[in-house]
């Protein structure tokens, strides 16, 4: 007897009964969906970065760790989608979210990453997807959240058939550094623009618990470019998102993983105060790490401390060379544009948050 681990079935060990199981409806809802009673699932669209279908896959066709990806880059967003959405567009955003398209979005990371080793007279188009050359949406977000945060080994996803798989090897451990940009679609209505800031929310949070894989290099962090543009238009979107970032600037681990990130926003939704809140914010671990040590040089804090031996020279030579490890360099850039028009969809729900947090 075969034993199926995803489903928990018994079947006959034919080859032919094995095949047709895991070609079934049940076996695909499993994987993708973590529920054997979640429905038929969709082909898998693999697509360019400007939108044209490449192929599509039938879900037996995609690997274990494709669809387990997208499983898994779909639960980033689970437990603080209601804070973005509200429970009258929670379900409508979970929707969108489905894993066939983050699954697409996997496949499209994958080829974007194995770009980074092609020479350049051979460059593959989605390599301009980590590197500013196109718009990136909020499928694709979650797909590279997914891959920071993932604990397991993070070589390219792949799919049988189409498309290039080195099994053996982690892409990441041959690059000499990492550095992405990523340019955010910016689509009209407010169910895009919450799919995108929860996209956002769940990558500022996999920058704290970055895999070491993905220190390359022998070390070297992730050097991040976001350009959110006017992809967020509410201002209460805008400080969540601020909100969420500070909180994960502010971690020890951020900066183990983190060497630099600049953010780009613009659009009347930000505001001043947003972006001195989140370069403070990363400037908050160094300035407790400089306390530390300078609380050894006091008489009676330090009295039994080596700092308080130490000359004032060396001790600023101390403290500018652990800076590099206590803190990442974060630079926010806020486009000024004029106020926009009112909202079309000021009688929606939300439009009440949106106007109390404009007060804050």
């Amino acid at each position: 007897m075969f034993r199926c681990d995803a489903c928990a079935v018994l079947m006959p060990n034919k080859a032919g009964t094995v095949k047709q199981h895991n070609e079934g409806k049940r076996h695909a809802s499993v994987r993708f969906y973590g529920d054997a009673d979640a429905g038929p699932v969709r082909r898998i669209e693999f697509r360019s970065p400007d939108g044209k279908l490449i192929r599509s896959f039938r879900p037996h066709e995609v690997t274990d760790s494709a669809a387990a990806a997208s499983r898994a880059a779909r639960e980033l967003v689970r437990r603080k989608l209601l804070v973005h959405t509200g429970v009258a567009w929670q379900n409508k955003v979970w929707l969108m979210l489905n894993p066939e398209a983050l699954c697409g979005a996997v496949l499209q990371l994958d080829a974007a990453l194995q770009g980074q080793l092609e020479s350049a007279e051979c460059v593959p188009p989605h390599r301009a997807m980590i590197d500013g050359g196109c718009e990136v949406s909020a499928h694709f977000l979650l797909a590279l959240a997914e891959r920071l945060g993932r604990g397991a080994d993070p070589s390219p996803s792949g799919v049988r058939l189409g498309i290039r798989k080195q099994a053996d090897s982690c892409v990441h451990a041959e690059l000499p550094g990492y550095d992405l940009t990523l340019a955010l679609a910016d689509r009209e209505g407010t169910l895009a623009e919450m799919c995108m800031v929860a996209a956002l929310d769940a990558l500022f949070c996999a920058l704290g618990s970055q895999h070491p894989h993905w220190r390359c290099g022998g070390g070297s962090p992730l050097g991040l470019t976001i350009r959110v543009g006017a992809a967020v238009r509410e201002r209460r979107h805008a400080a969540r998102l601020t909100q969420s970032l500070c909180s994960v600037l502010a971690l020890p681990s951020t900066p183990l993983g983190l060497r630099s990130l600049h953010l780009h926003v613009s659009g009347p939704a930000w505001r001043a105060e947003d972006a001195h809140r989140i370069v403070g914010a990363s400037a908050s671990r160094w300035r407790a790490c400089s306390v530390s040590i300078l609380l050894g040089t006091h008489s009676r804090a330090g009295a039994g401390s080596p700092f308080r031996r130490l000359p004032s020279v060396l001790i600023r030579m101390i403290l500018d060379a652990a800076r590099p490890g206590c803190a990442s360099h974060v630079v926010v850039k806020l486009a000024d544009e004029p106020p926009a028009a009112p909202s079309s969809h000021a009688s929606a729900f939300g439009a009440d948050l949106a106007f109390i947090a404009s007060l804050c």
